[in-house]
Parts: structure tokens; sequence; C-alpha cells
């Protein structure tokens, strides 16, 4: 029988973890890793002890404190984070050329082929986990299984030090008694809608029909797969852009909503309109992404667009200066109590111009923002990524077809504009040229 091969390691509330090897007095007490004296400063990591007093990543400082008078705040240790995170790689790349490095504690390794060195998998894990708490003193959970959705319910079932090998075969009724909040995709949203159709356990959700699963949503039959067990996604080598944030050359420091993005400074400290700080993650595998993090937080459309506005033309002028075109555009927005949307947009054919990709953001937020909550933080990512053709579309795109003129009057005259605009920025910096809107009202948009 097939052997499971894919192992999952997560060190649970990682920069907490490392808090506790850096001063082991802090283990047993109740503390969190926050930035003190900041306005809206949450909270971004949480101990063992703390957890069990109520306090929650995500949760306002001052509330945490309110909630535990005890309660000790450390201030983050990026610079010791990322070391501790390159050694737990360091110690797995010895065990696999396999080895998916998610940041924070948290990467997957494949075991396959690696019996003649390492012995069955389940001795190999025993062997990753000893190394990683030899190297760094910090105790993962370790979940080894078939799939990775498998293997990464496994780590949550035993954290925060516990290990757990799924046999072949055995995965979905390992799934099927466990409560659905444990399946990766499920988060509190979606957690509401379930209960109310009487889906309490991973078994629940995965003996949905195919036209039951369709009722929550375009990604109801993949998590119904997933729930019984099926994931075909194999680890991928590489790592997660900024896991832990970097101060940029000539940028200040980051406020406490950039430190817990995970977030590096890209492109300029801050953007047209008086927003807040711009963050990116520069290219990741084939993806162009950059994210705001608002002065305040807001729920006016308006604003919401002008700042994903802002965002999308540092990211169309890097497409286009790196000869690249884009094929799907999301959009994510981080609420003010630390919940997540996002969507995504998939173009017809690939687009290069401003002008199409704010049209697609344009019809993409109102979907996104569903809720009637401020949003803290907006990001927005061009994927799909490839070498411009050099070619015409097809058709036309959507927001081309309130023109008169014919095709190849629409493209030239639009790519003219492109380029002249874009010329300006290369030679006169990115504030060289600005959209009217930025200059009226930061709630402006032009479509």
């Amino acid at each position: 029988m097939e052997e499971s091969t894919i192992l999952h390691v997560n060190v649970t509330d990682f920069m907490a973890a490392v808090e506790e090897v850096r001063d082991p007095s802090l283990r047993g007490r109740p503390f969190v890793v926050g930035w003190q004296g900041r306005s809206r400063a949450i909270v971004l990591a949480v101990s063992g002890t703390a957890f069990q007093e109520g306090i929650r990543r995500g949760m306002l400082l001052e509330a945490a404190r309110k909630k535990v008078r005890t309660l000790q705040v450390l201030s983050p240790a990026y610079e010791v984070y990322r070391r501790a995170d390159a050694r737990l790689a360091e110690v797995a790349c010895r065990f696999s050329p396999v080895v998916e490095l998610k940041g924070g504690g948290h990467l997957y390794l494949d075991l396959s082929g690696t019996r003649r060195l390492f012995g069955p998998p389940v001795d190999c894990a025993e062997r990753v986990r000893k190394e990683i708490i030899q190297a760094t003193d910090l105790i993962p959970a370790l979940g080894l299984a078939s799939a990775k959705v498998v293997s990464k319910v496994g780590t949550r079932v035993v954290r925060p030090s516990g290990f757990i090998a799924v046999p072949t075969g055995e995965e979905r009724s390992f799934l099927a008694p466990l409560d659905v909040s444990l399946l990766p995709g499920v988060g509190a949203r979606l957690l509401t809608r379930l209960h109310l159709l009487q889906i309490r356990t991973i078994g629940d959700l995965a003996s949905l029909a195919e036209e039951e699963a369709e009722v929550l949503g375009p990604y109801g039959r993949l998590l119904r797969n997933r729930a019984r067990g099926v994931d075909d996604r194999t680890p991928r080598i590489g790592t997660a852009a900024g896991a832990f944030p970097s101060r940029a050359k000539g940028a200040s420091r980051l406020d406490d909503r950039t430190q817990r993005t995970g977030a590096q400074v890209w492109g300029t400290s801050s953007f047209p309109g008086g927003f807040g700080r711009l963050e990116g993650w520069g290219k990741e595998g084939e993806a162009l992404s950059a994210g705001a993090s608002l002065p305040e937080d807001a729920n006016d459309p308006q604003i919401l667009l002008h700042a994903l506005r802002s965002l999308l033309f540092e990211l169309g002028f890097t497409l286009r200066t790196r000869g690249l075109t884009a094929g799907s555009l999301r959009v994510q927005v981080v609420y003010t109590d630390g919940l997540q949307a996002q969507g995504t947009w998939r173009f017809p054919s690939p687009v290069t111009y401003d002008r199409e990709m704010l049209g697609a953001a344009q019809a993409l937020l109102p979907r996104v923002l569903r809720r009637r909550v401020r949003v803290r933080r907006i990001r927005c990512e061009l994927g799909s990524l490839a070498p411009e053709a050099g070619q015409l579309d097809l058709y036309l795109s959507p927001w081309a077809r309130d023109f008169s003129f014919q095709r190849e009057t629409y493209e030239g005259k639009v790519r003219a504009l492109q380029e002249s605009l874009d010329r300006i920025r290369s030679r006169f910096g990115k504030e060289g040229i600005r959209p009217c809107a930025d200059l009226l009202s930061p709630c402006t948009f032009l479509s």
C-alpha cells in the first residue's frame, strides 16, 4: 500500500514560542506580542497561558489588557523570528529536496523517495522533529498524511506539540468526526453558514452531494472534496514572501498595521491621496502584489476604490516596465476585527493597461465588500503573469464597448496614452503625474 509522505510542520503561535525560547521565564505566564503605545494596536501572537485566559490573535491590545490585568506585552523582534524561520528551513532541507516554506513556523516536506536515506516516513518525521528541537529549542506539531489538507488538519488536532500519522486510505475516516472549523478554508463567516445548514463536522460536509455543495458558493465542491481528504496539491519548492516585515532602505518604520501583515516596504513610502503606507511583496512566483494600510478604518466604497486604484497604478507601471501581462486580478481586504475577504477577476485575455485593470477592480470590489464593517487594510495582486506578446486582443474588453470607433483606433489610442504616461513617470518619478481624482478629493474615483 502506498505510504503517506506529506509532512506538515507547525510551530504553534510561532512568535510567542520564539519569545519563550529567548526568555524561558515567560513559560507559564500570560503574555502577547504586539506594538505598545500605538493606536489600534492588535495582538500579533498569544502565549498558551494567555490563550487559556481568552486572549486571541487579532484582538485589540487594549481589550486584551482589560481582560487579563497581569498581561505582559512584548514588542515583536522580527529579525529574530526570521532567523528562527530560516533555521527551521535549514533543518527541513536536510531531509527532502522538496520543502515548501510557508513562513511563521509552517512548512511542508515531501518525503517521497527518502526511505533509503532516512527509513519509513514515520521514522523520518520523528528525526525531523528531533533535529528541529535540537537546532531551535522549538517543539513543533507534526502531521503526516497522503494529502496536504489532511496533514494540516492533523497538526491542528495535535497542536501545540503532538505528532499524528494518518495512514493512506483512512483520510476520510480520520477527518469525519472532527469539528468543521478545523478544515482549512473555513473562516468565521463560512462557519456561521455551515452551522445554519446543520453542518458541524467535517464528515457532515463530506457527505454533501454535488448540488448541495454548490450552495456553499463557488468553492463549495472544492471544500467538499477537501473534507473527503481529496487534495491533489503537492509541496512546491519555494518560500512565501515576507513572512515577517523588514526595514527597506530609505523607508521609515512600518506602523503596527503594516507589521502584522508581514509585508515589506515596496515603492514609495506613502501613496497619493493621503492614504496610509504602501507595502508590497514584489514578485511572488507568477504574481505581483501590493497592499496599503488606511490611516483610519473606513467602509466607504469610494475611499477603498481610491486606495485600490493607487495600488494598481503602481503595479501596472511595474508590470509594463518588466514587459509582462496579467491574466487575473485578486483583491483582498482585512476588516477592523481581523477577518479577511477576497475575490478574483479573470480577464478574458491578458491585460497590461491601467484602464482594463481599474475596470476589473471597480467591478470586483463590491463583491468583496459584503460586511458592514470598516476596512483596515487592502491588497491587490496581479496574477497569471506572462511576457507581453505584442499582439492585439481578439475582442474589446468590457470597458471599451462605450467607444464607437473601431478596435484598432481604440487600441492605438489607449496604447499611446499609456506609453506617454509611463514615459513621464519614468523621467520624473511616480509623482510626476497623477490622476486628477487624487488632486480633487480622496473619495473620488474616475472610471
